[in-house]
């Protein structure tokens, strides 16, 4: 799986071809596992942890911003990191202050979020269609699953933990 994070550390490897793919498959799945031990570590701390742990989120913007001064240092030509970086601007100082966004632009902020991840589960069970029952049926009945105990329970954790088993399960049976 690729990540910004990942990108972002095997763009800065400066090794022999062999041992640069090496370390960015050992890079990448460092990521993966670090990412899922981390997020269950903290769907689980999250429920018991007592204190506030509000502003915790600014480690992704200072890791965001190391990402990027490394990249930039690194970089011969800045002209469409200034482009991006105008275009991501453009609409906090359009709308910022007494300037309110259309009516339109709410609707679809609205919206968006719904469809971007609809676009996500579809895109999830592609292989549905040409992978025949074997690939149909283990991820519709996971499916199902998810969306039982989450409509249940709402329980995030418990709703991918079971999801997840149920998949790997179904997976051996078809």
């Amino acid at each position: 799986t690729m990540t910004d994070e990942t990108y972002a550390v095997n763009c800065t490897l400066d090794l022999p071809k062999k041992e640069k793919e090496d370390t960015m498959f050992l890079v990448a799945l460092f990521s993966r596992y670090y990412w899922i031990v981390g997020s269950v570590l903290g769907g689980i701390l999250g429920q018991i942890v007592p204190f506030d742990l509000t502003g915790l989120d600014f480690c992704m913007t200072a890791l965001f911003l190391i990402i990027f001064i490394d990249q930039w240092e690194k970089a011969e030509k800045y002209t469409l990191a200034l482009i991006t970086f105008g275009l991501r601007a453009l609409p906090f100082f359009a709308f910022s202050g007494s300037r309110k966004m259309p009516a339109s632009l709410e609707r679809l902020g609205q919206a968006l979020p719904s469809a971007i991840m609809a676009v996500l589960i579809i895109y999830c069970m592609k292989d549905i269609p040409t992978g025949g029952i074997s690939a149909a049926v283990p991820k519709l009945l996971a499916a199902a699953v998810v969306f039982i105990t989450y409509k249940w329970k709402h329980q995030t954790l418990v709703s991918i933990l079971l999801g997840t088993i149920s998949y790997m399960m179904l997976l051996r049976l078809f």
